[in-house]
């Protein structure tokens, strides 16, 4: 799935949704023809993602997190802080595997 944003002069911004599964309330969601559409098949259904692919027609933030595209819907002015916290926590958590695997003490970071 792509994430379509309006830019500070009003252009559209697309970029790949966020691994994360998290999303701005501003996001709107469209699919190309590739492997995301299969991901949309799944979460959408067939009808909807078809129609979707076939018209570019988008979907909001909102019916996103409903069908369970994304896991959260953040406000959008808060969408980095929100990436940026998971990114560290996601950080921590591998730190913690090695050290697990590794019979070591782990060695968190702060940042």
């Amino acid at each position: 799935m792509f994430a379509m944003t309006s830019t500070a002069n009003g252009k559209q911004r697309v970029s790949r949704a966020t691994p994360s599964g998290r999303a701005g309330g501003k996001h709107k969601f469209a699919s190309r023809l590739n492997a995301a559409l299969q991901v949309a098949f799944g979460a959408l259904g067939r009808r909807r993602a078809s129609e979707i692919a076939f018209t570019g027609d988008t979907i909001g933030a909102a019916e996103a997190l409903a069908c369970g595209l994304v896991s959260q819907v953040e406000p959008h002015d808060e969408l980095l802080a929100h990436a940026n916290k998971l990114a560290q926590r996601t950080q921590q958590h591998e730190e913690a595997l090695d050290a697990f695997i590794e019979k070591r003490a782990p060695v968190f970071k702060d940042t």
